[in-house]
């Protein structure tokens, strides 16, 4: 069953190529969705795919998954699946 997850992450997030990396470690994954940044200097996340497949994709999140990341905080709530994306983009 497809499951949806709206993802915030905080801390030095942006100008570190973060974005890239969640766009490559979500499709590796076989994930659906997109990334943006925020203008509060964090980054937002919404991530289609299994239920099984979301939770590590959260963890990998949470471990700085580029050199000069500082991930301080990662929340996230499930959402309602309204539109099924087919690709995982980066958004401007």
């Amino acid at each position: 069953m497809i499951k949806s997850a709206n993802i915030f992450v905080t801390g030095k997030v942006q100008g570190v190529g973060f974005r890239f990396t969640v766009q490559k470690i979500a499709m590796e994954n076989g994930l659906y969705g997109w990334v943006k940044n925020l203008g509060d200097g964090s980054v937002e996340v919404f991530v289609q795919g299994d239920e099984k497949v979301i939770y590590p994709f959260i963890d990998k999140l949470k471990d700085n998954p580029t050199p000069f990341s500082k991930v301080r905080d990662v929340q996230w709530t499930w959402k309602a699946t309204e539109k099924e994306f087919s690709s995982f983009d980066i958004l401007y």
